[in-house]
């Protein structure tokens, strides 16, 4: 399991290797939650996709990502913010 290091926003952009698989995660904050685009080696995985508690995000084996991503509260079990974005709520990989 791999954390990525993430900094306290609404809107951020990273660029991280997971798995030989040249990533970028962009983390949107709305007003009805924190939403993720994911692009592995210029394919697009995915868009908007609610980041919610200890929720795999990518899910389906389908999609061309190896692994999965997930977010865990630090003080609890609530859903990520993008204030508390590396801070109380972390991202972590895992792998297949």
């Amino acid at each position: 399991m791999i954390r990525i290091s993430l900094t306290p926003g609404k809107a951020q952009a990273i660029r991280v290797t997971l798995s030989d698989q040249d990533c970028l995660i962009r983390l949107v904050q709305r007003d009805s939650g924190l939403y993720m685009d994911l692009t592995a080696n210029d394919t697009v995985v995915l868009t908007g996709v609610p980041c919610l508690y200890a929720t795999r995000i990518v899910r389906y084996s389908y999609l061309p990502f190896k692994g999965d991503l997930f977010f865990l509260d630090k003080e609890g079990a609530n859903d990520p913010v993008g204030d508390g974005l590396g801070i109380r709520f972390n991202l972590y990989y895992v792998e297949d």
